[in-house]
């Protein structure tokens, strides 16, 4: 009897498609790490010239607490995004994990 197409395989097919999802999901928490990364570094850039401005002599008092309450927010969004991107990088270990599974589980399929 003549093995079938692996594309007529049912088990084959949900396999492909556990192990296309897989990866679809790891692209997107990598595409999310470096959103993140990117927020980071433009929030970082923010806090440096408030900070440069604040050291300046020539800034009203009216601009000194403005600049104060700006990098007072800019310093929580950047603990914030600190925290998305643990969370992202422990997902990403998972995804990898899942990703692998599915990979080996389909080549096993066509053994």
């Amino acid at each position: 009897m003549a093995r079938m197409d692996d594309s007529d395989n049912p088990e084959y097919l949900r396999l492909e498609r556990a192990y296309r999802a897989a990866e679809q999901a790891l692209h997107d928490i990598e595409d999310d790490i470096v959103r993140i990364q990117d927020e980071e570094r433009e929030y970082r850039r923010q806090e440096r010239q408030l900070r440069e401005q604040l050291n300046s002599p020539n800034i009203s008092d009216t601009q000194r607490q403005e600049a104060r309450d700006q990098r007072y927010l800019l310093k929580c969004r950047i603990a914030d995004l600190a925290s998305e991107l643990q969370e992202a990088h422990n997902e990403v270990h998972a995804l990898r994990n899942n990703r692998d599974r599915a990979q080996a589980a389909l080549e096993q399929s066509q053994l």
